[in-house]
């Protein structure tokens, strides 16, 4: 008899823990916009398919906090501290349900120095993963119908007979 009581009331906490828990995660709150509010998109990390490690968004030339204004993230949840996912502000601007085409977001100067660690990040396929609403930003895979990535390409490489390979940077991101 005590046993079926405790089973009981394990079993409706267990349901009410069910019903309820996806409004009190932390982190996990959704936003509501309307049209025109500003969504800010964040920076996570470099990360890629071919390579096991993930890789600091500031510690390559990139728009950086010395170039934008970023700055770390206001109140991050035990789950993201947990994970060491740190997201930093872009100084990326858009607004809800408007579109926007050209913004400038930052100037880098590329010397042979840069264009070596920008080649190192094309050749291992590393992707930017940026994150609104704490969701990553995610794209198709070309070749494969129903497969997608979190990021976006820093660059890509083409294959020329003659010379080998010429390597590409993305100067457009859409999102």
């Amino acid at each position: 008899m005590i046993i079926e009581h405790v089973l009981c009331s394990f079993i409706l906490f267990v349901c009410y823990i069910i019903k309820y828990a996806d409004a009190y995660l932390p982190g996990m709150n959704p936003t509501t916009y309307k049209e025109g509010d500003p969504v800010i998109i964040n920076i996570k990390n470099l990360s890629s398919r071919r390579a096991v490690t993930t890789l600091d968004y500031f510690s390559f030339p990139f728009c950086s906090s010395n170039n934008s204004k970023s700055s770390g993230e206001k109140a991050p949840n035990i789950f993201k501290i947990l994970l060491g996912d740190t997201l930093h502000d872009t100084n990326i601007e858009t607004t809800f349900l408007n579109d926007k085409k050209c913004a400038f977001y930052c100037k880098i100067f590329i010397d042979n120095n840069v264009y070596e660690k920008y080649k190192h990040l094309i050749l291992y396929n590393y992707n930017i993963v940026y994150s609104v609403d704490n969701l990553e930003i995610f794209r198709e895979d070309p070749k494969r119908k129903g497969f997608y990535y979190t990021g976006i390409p820093i660059g890509y490489v083409h294959e020329v007979k003659r010379n080998g390979h010429n390597i590409y940077i993305y100067i457009e991101i859409d999102i």
